[in-house]
């Protein structure tokens, strides 16, 4: 399958049905002691601006680099490739 994502309906109900609602680990963030890259694109009906400010607001500034895509909605890589790849290229060389 050329698929990215493989779906298990099961799994997602259960999610919907309880999870979704319980699991929250933001102030879990703080205590992340991995370098984080958050890709952002600022148009993004999903996770919009408000959620990756909290996001990134959330996890130690130190640890963390935050690239945002002006011209890209949820699907940055589509949206901005070349800007999306350079990305995580120097992230991954850093």
């Amino acid at each position: 399958s050329d698929a990215l994502t493989l779906r298990n309906d099961a799994v997602f109900a259960h999610f919907l049905a309880g999870e979704m609602w319980t699991m929250d680990h933001r102030t879990d963030l703080a205590d992340v002691t991995c370098p984080v890259l958050v890709l952002s694109g600022a148009h993004d009906p999903v996770c919009g601006p408000s959620s990756t400010d909290e996001l990134v607001g959330a996890l130690p500034e130190t640890r963390t680099t935050w690239v945002r895509f002006e011209r890209s909605a949820h699907t940055i890589a589509a949206d901005e490739p070349d800007a999306f790849f350079s990305a995580i290229r120097t992230f991954i060389g850093s």
